[in-house]
């Protein structure tokens, strides 16, 4: 790892003989999130107010070739502390993928668009505040989602239109606005999808809609029901390990981010402006409570479709059903 270390006045002496409880690798995106802004004066500038918090970081910028995760593994391997990711969600999800089931917790410093990590964690945006949070050192184990026993996930997996979508929003969030007329045509001629689904509990107790813990086939337009599976027709399906994803969305308000559960969202019976209505609530942060929206609970999901539909991963394209997702119960340590 490169790593880069600000020198500082004879104080600095002082930060160097804490105990290694203090010593923190500072994983660094300089492409990303407000990071690529004035990045040598920001990153000095928090490097102060960790010190001043009393935490010792060493410097490490990610780089082309270099998994973020592989640098946290390599941190956990050389005695660190702690693992502090500086920079948006992709940076956040990217670093704690190399410290799942370890005893090396991730900080968060979140400096992104969205930070919906960060925000499902309550953890405070000011980076003088973070640090703060850094400091005090409260560790909290949360969940982890897996799919495929390949793709760790920390916000969503979603199937369907969103899916479709998520990779066209990326290039457009990057400045690409000519692929605006590309997302509109595919969301104009999009259709909603046949998915099947079984879960690793009975349905009567997984349902969560309205508070209730019952689920009652004849009151729901779903056909081949079975005592944990589901066939159903929907614009797309959510299953969310956080309250938010993508653009802020709060997809997922009820999430608990430590009950080793899922919570899956069908968006059953929307017309396309019904849905574009919903998300547009949830992008101002705001839960749009709809009648369509059926919740269940789980922790573990196994989706089928007769019909090729991709999934994404924390808004990154990863494949196409058959898709397992299994809850990973507080393999991750954070500080927050």
């Amino acid at each position: 790892m490169a790593k880069q270390i600000f020198e500082s006045d004879p104080l600095q002496e002082d930060v160097v003989a804490l105990s290694n409880r203090r010593r923190a690798c500072l994983l660094v995106n300089p492409v990303g999130g407000t990071v690529a802004r004035d990045h040598g004066e920001q990153v000095a500038e928090i490097w102060t107010h960790l010190r001043a918090a009393g935490i010792w970081a060493e410097i490490v910028e990610t780089r082309e070739g270099e998994p973020p995760g592989l640098l946290a593994s390599k941190a956990v391997e050389e005695g660190f502390s702690m693992v502090i990711a500086c920079g948006g969600d992709g940076t956040v999800g990217a670093v704690a993928k190399g410290l799942v089931g370890t005893d090396c917790p991730l900080g968060i410093l979140p400096l992104g668009t969205y930070n919906n990590f960060a925000r499902s964690l309550r953890l405070p945006l000011d980076v003088r505040a973070a640090c703060k949070v850094l400091a005090r050192g409260r560790v909290r184990r949360v969940d982890v989602g897996v799919a495929n026993d390949e793709h760790y996930f920390f916000e969503a997996v979603g199937v369907g239109i969103d899916a479709q979508l998520f990779p066209l929003g990326e290039e457009i969030k990057g400045g690409n606005w000519r692929r605006l007329w590309a997302a509109a045509k595919l969301a104009y001629q999009a259709q909603p999808a046949r998915i099947h689904f079984e879960l690793d509990l009975p349905l009567s107790e997984a349902y969560q809609s309205g508070g209730k813990r019952r689920f009652k086939v004849e009151q729901h337009p779903y056909a081949g029901d079975a005592e944990h599976g589901l066939d159903f027709s929907a614009f797309m399906l959510i299953v969310a390990n956080a309250r938010y994803y993508g653009s802020g969305f709060t997809v997922a308000p009820d999430a608990v981010l430590d009950d080793g559960l899922f919570n899956i969202r069908i968006f059953r019976n929307f017309s396309k402006g019904e849905l574009l209505k919903h998300f547009w609530s949830i992008s101002r942060r705001r839960f749009a409570h709809s009648s369509k929206i059926d919740t269940f609970s789980a922790a573990e999901v196994n989706i089928t479709a007769k019909t090729d539909l991709p999934f994404h991963v924390d808004g990154y394209q990863a494949g196409q059903l058959p898709l397992r997702l299994r809850s990973l119960r507080r393999a991750l340590k954070v500080i927050a």
